[in-house]
């Protein structure tokens, strides 16, 4: 098991990481209390590098998973009284010019349909077994649904931010895949959420050829769903070719998948949620 996906991972990296923090807690935990304004600053910074592994995108990754009580904090943590560290480290993120551009240079960002992308969109639902399935790029400021399984009177193509739960996949880079979001610290509290639209998500990171995570293809349930191994394959397979199509006004940067395959083995975390 990769240690992200572990609950080994989270003490490890806090304290291997401690002075990014000022300090740690006895229990391993970062201490809030001395991490100054600069120093989220900094972190938040780091949240933007499109590759390698940065200290903002490394977080976000490991506070997806509510595995342990140790994840769970860190992602309470990061919530903080007010969200204003994870605010910070997704708009980093987001915010990057060199993202930004791979996401303008898909050509996807017009007011035309695009079949192909609807067509992904319908197999990953049907393999899937799902009521709803896109291929979504994300801005620094909202989402776009450039192909999606249902029509649009069924589920609006664009959406502000705070409604995007795919924004995660592409801050950390990282498949995200949540059985019930309800029971999410981090995602709990989302609109999209807390309105019934999106309680199960199972999503990919779209990369182009130099890390830039541009949006994802996912599937989602407005309850629970326990996404089974099988049909994570099914999407890390599809999520490949979504990536040719979304890369293919780009084709000089061939895509990176962030899905198992050969080379990395499935690095997303299947969270099994206490009940």
């Amino acid at each position: 098991m990769h240690v992200w996906a572990s609950g080994l991972f989270p003490v490890w990296w806090l304290r291997q990481f401690g002075s990014i923090f000022g300090g740690v807690t006895a229990s391993g935990g970062p201490d809030p209390g001395v991490l100054s304004g600069r120093e989220a600053d900094e972190l938040a910074a780091e949240a933007a590098t499109p590759n390698g592994d940065s200290d903002g995108r490394r977080l976000i990754a490991t506070a997806v998973g509510v595995e342990t009580p140790t994840v769970r904090m860190l992602a309470e943590w990061l919530l903080g009284p007010d969200r204003a560290l994870l605010d910070r480290i997704l708009e980093a993120g987001l915010s990057s010019p060199d993202r930004l551009e791979a996401v303008r240079n898909t050509g996807l960002l017009d007011d035309t349909t695009h079949p192909a992308m609807d067509r992904i969109a319908q197999l990953t639902a049907q393999a899937l077994k799902a009521p709803f399935a896109s291929v979504a790029l994300v801005l620094s400021d909202r989402q776009i649904l450039v192909g999606c399984n249902v029509e649009e009177s069924q589920y609006p193509r664009s959406c502000a931010l705070e409604m995007s739960v795919s924004k995660f996949a592409v801050v950390s880079g990282e498949p995200l895949i949540i059985n019930d979001a309800t029971l999410h610290p981090l995602l709990a509290g989302n609109p999209a959420v807390q309105a019934g639209a999106q309680r199960a998500f199972a999503g990919i990171p779209l990369m182009d050829g130099r890390g830039n995570a541009v949006g994802t293809l996912s599937a989602w349930d407005g309850g629970p769903h326990q996404w089974t191994n099988g049909q994570i394959q099914i999407l890390n397979d599809l999520a490949a070719v979504a990536s040719a199509h979304v890369f293919a006004a780009s084709a000089g940067d061939p895509p990176v998948s962030r899905a198992s395959g050969k080379r990395k083995g499935v690095r997303g975390m299947f969270l099994r949620e206490r009940r």
